[in-house]
């Protein structure tokens, strides 16, 4: 009597079970897109804030495509705006997609100029 109740819990559980293995892969690998997509749109970031003050024209920037882990194409654009004559804002977005779903992550930050 055991074995059948064991069998029919094990029957009734197992298909359960195994749809748990394919979505937890499908979240780690978009947990892994999205920790790049960030570090990517930071560097990017980081770029740009190291350049001169003067060098750093209002306009959008499309910076090369990078690929990814998993052949993920991550698509990045740097975005410069005037905030004041001395305070610009760098806004940096990275696109891509995975299964015909396309995600983004935005960073910004402000730099200014500082007095001679």
């Amino acid at each position: 009597m055991e074995i059948v109740l064991t069998a029919a819990l094990l029957g009734l559980l197992l298909p359960f079970l195994f749809q748990l293995y394919p979505t937890s892969l499908l979240a780690i690998r978009r947990g892994e897109s999205q920790l790049e997509a960030t570090e990517l749109a930071r560097s990017a970031l980081e770029e740009f804030r190291a350049r001169p003050f003067a060098a750093l024209a209002p306009g959008e920037t499309v910076l090369p495509a990078v690929q990814g882990a998993g052949q993920v194409a991550f698509v990045r654009k740097l975005a410069i705006r005037q905030v004041s004559p001395r305070l610009l804002e760098l806004r940096s977005t990275v696109e891509w997609s995975v299964r015909q779903k396309v995600y983004r992550t935005e960073h910004a930050v402000y730099v200014s100029k500082v007095r001679p």
